[in-house]
């Protein structure tokens, strides 16, 4: 939203002085040299205050702009709405006391989402007084404020790395092949922030619409375990079908920790290698991937031996492709589908069995072994396991070649 803004108003919006928004206005920073200004030059004066405080003075920010060297064009481009990072004119504590907010709460909650702290006399920015009703709703929920804490860590975590690597992306893909083409860094600006403006809008529908999915996928999961369970206390007894399929999670040992220290593009070739080794291991054992889970894969199978042997190959073979050593959890039981993935009990102990499984190692559920068992592989038992997320103890074994050592050994403790 575009509008007019007297000084008085850019300077609370801006969160400084009138005469330092004149002090802008004369060196050419705003984008009018008298009032009224326009919303963007509220991120105009931001920036430049952060110049500021890197040791850049506003007037070699005012000269680099009048040689043509620099210019704030991209600014409204980039930040389209400037009302959502302007300030309010209510102070962190005048808004606690509004909404009937702790201020230490606050301050945990924004330290937990990997945001500055804010303190009592800071003025709050327009879009995160937004957020002050949502947490004056979450404090009417049945949650603690530890766990509204612990949640907080959670999403600022992993926002914080998505948006991290969207930003690589764009500085890798699209603003350093401008400048390897010759083009300054103003001209690389004016060509790459308004595609970084678009960019930037379309990330933020795909991540809701990504959100819902992904919520919705794992409620119906948590929700199904319930009605089978539910069910399953009432006396039902459960007709097994003619061909029950086979649910396999692989995943990757030490993923996480070798692409963050080796950085987002080893991350994608790695991501890369083990698709291609999911991809031909099922095929070649009737199944198919089901989704990708960013260090791991969930597989499908029509049938429980195939599926045995697969898995064996994509433990062997993830040294081959040059991949972190693989783990895998192998079930067999009736499964709930829906949108091409599939839910149920079956899947989760699948889940859990790939978690509990060491490097190397394929963990198949009993009702793997109980099936015709495939040839060439043996079933080496390690008993009742207790299993996070799931009620009951599951007995576990370890899959291995039956005409060699296999791969790994049973874990210490079963």
């Amino acid at each position: 939203m575009v509008e007019d803004l007297a000084s008085p108003d850019l300077a609370t919006r801006a969160g400084v002085s009138e005469e330092r928004v004149q002090r802008y206005a004369e060196l050419g920073i705003l984008s009018r040299p008298n009032p009224p200004y326009r919303t963007g030059d509220v991120n105009r004066v931001r920036l430049v205050e952060g110049l500021e405080q890197s040791g850049i003075s506003a007037e070699d920010v005012g000269r680099a702009i009048a040689s043509g060297e620099f210019s704030f064009a991209f600014v409204d481009a980039l930040f389209p709405d400037a009302t959502q990072s302007a300030m309010s004119e209510l102070t962190v504590e005048e808004a606690c006391a509004r909404f009937g907010l702790r201020l230490e709460f606050v301050q945990k909650v924004y330290a937990s989402l990997g945001l500055p702290r804010p303190q009592p006399s800071d003025l709050m920015r327009a879009d995160d007084l937004d957020m002050a009703p949502v947490l004056q709703a979450y404090m009417n929920m049945p949650f603690s404020e530890d766990d509204m804490a612990y949640a907080a860590r959670f999403w600022g975590e992993n926002v914080h790395r998505l948006t991290k690597a969207e930003t690589r992306f764009f500085a890798t893909y699209v603003m350093a092949p401008l400048l390897q083409q010759g083009l300054s860094e103003q001209e690389m600006l004016d060509i790459a922030i308004p595609q970084g403006a678009i960019a930037q809008a379309l990330d933020e529908r795909v991540l809701l619409w990504l959100h819902r999915r992904h919520t919705e996928a794992n409620l119906i999961q948590d929700v199904l375990e319930h009605i089978e369970a539910a069910i399953e206390r009432a006396g039902a007894v459960r007709r097994r079908p003619r061909a029950a399929p086979a649910i396999g999670f692989l995943d990757l040992s030490g993923f996480t920790a070798l692409t963050e220290a080796q950085g987002d593009e080893a991350a994608v070739q790695l991501s890369v290698r083990l698709d291609e080794l999911v991809r031909d291991a099922t095929h070649d054992h009737g199944g198919y991937p089901v989704k990708s889970l960013g260090d791991g894969v969930m597989c499908y199978f029509s049938s429980p031996g195939p599926a045995v042997h697969a898995a064996l190959e994509m433990v062997e073979g993830a040294d081959r492709a040059g991949l972190p050593p693989a783990r895998v959890g192998l079930n067999t039981g009736s499964v709930i589908a829906r949108d091409g993935d599939y839910f149920g009990r079956t899947v989760n102990v699948a889940a859990r069995l790939a978690a509990h499984a060491g490097p190397g190692q394929v963990l198949v559920a009993d009702s793997i072994v109980r099936v015709q068992p495939p040839d060439g592989v043996r079933f080496d038992p390690l008993g009742p396991v207790e299993l996070k997320g799931v009620s009951e103890p599951v007995i576990v074994h370890l899959a291995r070649r039956s005409t060699g050592p296999g791969p790994g050994g049973p874990r210490a403790g079963g």
